[in-house]
């Protein structure tokens, strides 16, 4: 990884309004620096004024009074600029001739770094008398804009510079040809590496940073001057807008998701049966929960629980009894064995106590039986089983009907609530609004849940935007389907996203390999009378960031998942995204 500077203004754009900096900005920092980033400070600020906030975020180094003095964290001095006593003496004396709003106004001076600064002097000038030895990095004096002319002239006399900020009407007095910038070069100059230079700022002090960094951000709060300057912007300053920035630039979100808390639910049998009347035949139902369980798959839905008669080729049961007579020869203790029921399609006075490899109850019902649904789920609960609340179209619910809802489900207090979008109308703002909503509403120690459909093509990604927002105590659970089998057009896959938790934590937590045979033998057998769409090569070369087009390659030569998953591994980083059928033959040929 190249090495970064992480430049830093304080006020108005690392502090909130308050001084403050989040406990967010920290940790996104901290990570920043186990990255190989160094943290520097770069403000106006006297030295003194700015020490403790450097303290808070582990400041590699503090460039304050606007470039002018530089030191590391352990106070060693890198660079110091100052402007001469004399000098310094006698702007003061001129200006306090030329204008008596300037007196009136007062004089603000920062001094070296072993003196605090002096507030503004709202008295006449000859009471600046008790500075000795003046030796000052900056002179800040508050002025109008008709008197900036006058005064920047007789700054020039003296070989300084000065800068003017319209909106704070405030005048910075500096040593001539020297910036915040300036700072930051001599601790590039001091570190004897290459550094890239990502920096923030809200106003004109901060442009000549921003526009000479490799990467200069603006805050959102900026002023107009700096605005019309730096194209590149983030968040407010009370937004964590510099968090925000590196937390994208550096991708860091990932490692702060706990996935041990995200479980997947295959609902393959139970709503891959609303294509054939769940009548998949025994072989294959038992095929899918071997192989399901061999994969280490979270939790395993083998079916409807429905007032019925028993048939051991489909996977619809009249009592949980019934059901477990398929998981007999089965090794199911690494996976939750869920059934889900409709209250107006089962009887629920004929539910059974847990005490056999079914676990979980999960209670579906239409938004007119919602009291029905909730004394489902209390008996659910009283049997002892896992109890999942499933509201058919939740996607559907108004915000009203939600609030309602919650108010129930909170009071029996069920294992897991699901967002339910039976019609796959969810587009992703929507999720994010009804997830957020939930996330205000419901219980903490309640899990999430999302069952979602494929017709707009953003299951996925919802699924991403769920396992993104975990800051509640319980689990999430995301419902999905081997080669997306379901109720047309399909449900989020469950090779997509074992994959990517694999991917995601660089671990095997699922053994895809019985995932791909279970695509490849009684998907495909299924696939003979069944129409849905298996692409999942596709799929891979995407997580691996190749070209699709080495996917449709290796399909022709009849590879294998497995095989196709192990050779894309292979393709070198720089081929990687435009396809050579050289390199692929080449590899296909070796391997």
């Amino acid at each position: 990884m190249e090495k970064y500077l992480i430049v830093l203004d304080l006020d108005n754009t690392l502090l909130h309004s308050d001084k403050s900096i989040s406990d967010n900005s920290k940790a996104i920092l901290e990570k920043c620096q186990k990255l190989g980033c160094k943290i520097v400070v770069n403000t106006a600020r006297s030295y003194i004024r700015t020490i403790d906030f450097a303290k808070q975020i582990n400041a590699d180094y503090i460039c304050s009074f606007n470039g002018n003095f530089v030191c590391d964290k352990y106070d060693n001095i890198i660079y110091y600029n100052h402007i001469p006593e004399n000098s310094s003496r006698a702007v003061i004396e001129e200006i306090s001739k030329y204008t008596k709003h300037i007196v009136n106004e007062g004089l603000y001076a920062s001094f070296c770094i072993d003196k605090e600064d002096v507030d503004f002097v709202d008295s006449k000038f000859a009471s600046l008398n008790f500075v000795k030895n003046l030796q000052s990095c900056k002179l800040i004096l508050k002025c109008k804009n008709e008197e900036y002319t006058s005064i920047k002239s007789i700054t020039e006399n003296y070989n300084l510079s000065i800068t003017f900020m319209s909106e704070k009407n405030t005048a910075r007095i500096l040593p001539k040809d020297t910036d915040k910038w300036t700072g930051i070069q001599k601790i590039k100059q001091h570190l004897k590496q290459e550094y890239k230079v990502i920096a923030f700022g809200d106003d004109i002090t901060d442009l000549e940073t921003l526009s000479n960094a490799d990467i200069g951000v603006r805050m959102k709060n900026s002023t107009s001057e700096l605005i019309e300057k730096i194209s590149f912007s983030t968040s407010s300053n009370n937004d964590d807008g510099v968090a925000r920035f590196l937390c994208h630039y550096f991708n860091l979100e990932q490692e702060s998701i706990n996935y041990d808390n995200v479980k997947i639910l295959d609902c393959s049998l139970r709503d891959g049966g609303h294509l054939n009347e769940s009548k998949f035949g025994y072989d294959i139902i038992k095929g899918f929960i071997e192989k399901l369980a061999l994969a280490r798959t979270d939790i395993i839905e083998i079916g409807f629980l429905q007032d019925c008669n028993f048939d051991k080729d489909c996977a619809i049961y009249p009592t949980v009894e019934d059901a477990e007579k398929i998981l007999q020869s089965i090794d199911c203790q690494k996976s939750i064995i869920s059934l889900l029921t409709q209250v107006d399609k089962f009887d629920i006075s004929r539910l059974k106590k847990c005490s056999g490899k079914v676990k979980m109850i999960r209670v579906s019902f239409h938004s007119n039986y919602i009291d029905l649904g909730m004394q489902y789920c209390e008996e659910v609960k009283k049997k002892g089983y896992i109890c999942s609340v499933n509201p058919i179209n939740f996607s559907h619910y108004s915000n009203e009907q939600v609030v309602e809802l919650i108010s129930k489900v909170n009071k029996i207090n069920p294992d897991i609530f699901s967002i339910v979008d039976t019609f796959g109308v969810l587009l992703n703002k929507d999720f994010r609004n009804k997830l957020n909503l939930i996330n205000h509403l419901l219980n903490q120690k309640i899990s999430r849940g999302i069952h979602l459909h494929e017709n707009l093509n953003l299951a996925f990604s919802s699924a991403q935007t769920l396992i993104d927002t975990n800051s509640f105590d319980g689990d999430i659970v995301i419902d999905t389907s081997v080669a997306g089998m379901g109720r047309a057009p399909g449900n989020l896959k469950t090779e997509f996203l074992e994959y990517y938790i694999n991917n995601s934590t660089q671990t095997s937590r699922y053994e895809m390999e019985y995932i791909y045979s279970l695509m490849e033998n009684e998907i495909e057998r299924l696939k003979s009378t069944l129409n849905w769409e298996n692409n999942f090569a596709y799929g891979i070369s995407a997580f691996e960031k190749v070209h699709r087009t080495y996917a449709e390659y290796l399909l022709k030569k009849g590879l294998s998942l497995k095989e196709i998953e192990r050779l894309i591994k292979l393709i070198p980083v720089e081929k990687k995204g435009r396809f050579d059928d050289k390199i692929i033959e080449a590899i296909y040929q070796r391997h």
